[in-house]
């Protein structure tokens, strides 16, 4: 029975695409729940209302970099 190159392995396959599911769900919830993804890194809540709407912008940008992190490991 041949054996298979490590990069051809079935299992790395479906790994990769366990964790490219990860970042992508991290993406939906950044993108349409910001306060509630930031509130995964256990910070906490902002006080102002300009603090607020600077943590809900940044965590949409962190939402978009994690769908572009799991594109690519598809």
């Amino acid at each position: 029975m041949p054996t298979l190159r490590f990069s051809q392995s079935p299992y790395l396959r479906i790994a990769a695409g366990v964790v490219a599911t990860v970042f992508l769900g991290f993406f939906v919830n950044g993108i349409l729940r910001p306060r509630n993804a930031f509130e995964i890194f256990e910070f906490e809540s902002a006080a102002s209302a300009l603090d607020k709407k600077l943590v809900d912008n940044l965590m949409v940008l962190y939402g978009a970099r994690d769908l572009f992190i799991g594109l690519a490991i598809y």
